[in-house]
């Protein structure tokens, strides 16, 4: 596809949900909104941020089936071959936290609104805050780009010739992220293995080609939307199975949990 992209109305229905967060959050960030943070039964965070977006995004989707992070009688959408919007009003609440004020900064959060139709991902927009940008995946129509509400720039990232020159972005959890990456590091794999915050953060980061390796084995269903601009851009994302095998993201019903793997396919079988 070249040119200026052509998306379907219900990813164009996600694009505008997000970007009135998105204008919300930097609104927020630039009047140095106090934060109010809260801890979930789950342990994770909640702040008036989050809860400010989530209103900016209902708002824009009424009359549609929705499952949100901050909305648990929700949940019980997850897993069925369903269609909703799924949405996370502040993907990397963390980082949020420590990092509300900051421009330019390599972390990233900001919201984020997934299409699934038959329980399958069809569309993603997450919006960056502190790079004040807007990402954008529609199956088989790429990954996108816009900057301060400009024309769309298609991610098309250049993939090193050999895997140890690659990047590894990854989530320390307990789901057998620390072995894997162990095993990696003992064999010198890869270039360098970090982190910067949240999952569509990392994931717009592989789509524009700063790193070329994920791995995150507990991807929640409201972060997992953010793949789709892995795969668009032109890696494999692959989701472990019940059978430990490595399902691609296009014949995944959204779960609870979703094992993720993804980087550059020729090296995907090397990492494996």
């Amino acid at each position: 596809m070249t040119g200026e992209p052509v998306f379907a109305p219900s990813t164009i229905r996600a694009i505008e949900a997000t970007t009135a967060a998105g204008t919300k959050l930097c609104q927020m960030i630039d009047m140095n909104q106090s934060l109010q943070v809260q801890t979930k039964p789950d342990n994770t965070l909640v702040t008036n941020v989050d809860l400010a977006l989530q209103e900016e995004i209902l708002d824009r989707l009424t009359d549609h089936v929705i499952v949100s992070e901050e909305m648990p009688e929700t949940h019980t959408l997850i897993g069925q071959a369903a269609d909703f919007f799924v949405i996370d009003p502040l993907d990397g609440t963390t980082s949020c936290k420590r990092f509300f004020t900051a421009r330019h900064t390599q972390v990233g959060f900001g919201p984020m609104v997934g299409y699934v139709q038959s329980g399958r991902i069809e569309a993603v927009s997450f919006f960056n805050a502190p790079q004040r940008a807007l990402f954008v995946a529609e199956r088989g129509k790429g990954a996108w780009i816009q900057r301060d509400g400009g024309s769309y720039t298609r991610l098309q990232p250049i993939i090193p010739p050999r895997l140890v020159e690659c990047g590894l972005l990854f989530y320390a959890g307990l789901s057998g992220e620390l072995p894997f990456i162990e095993r990696v590091r003992q064999h010198d794999l890869v270039e360098n293995i970090y982190r910067f915050g949240g999952f569509a953060n990392d994931c717009s980061r592989l789509a524009q080609g700063f790193e070329q390796v994920q791995v995150q084995f507990s991807v929640k269903a409201w972060d997992l939307p953010a793949a789709l601009l892995v795969e668009e851009a032109g890696l494999a994302v692959r989701v472990r199975d019940a059978s430990n095998e490595w399902v691609p993201l296009a014949d995944w019903t959204v779960s609870h949990a979703n094992p993720i793997l993804a980087a550059p396919q020729q090296f995907f079988e090397q990492l494996i």
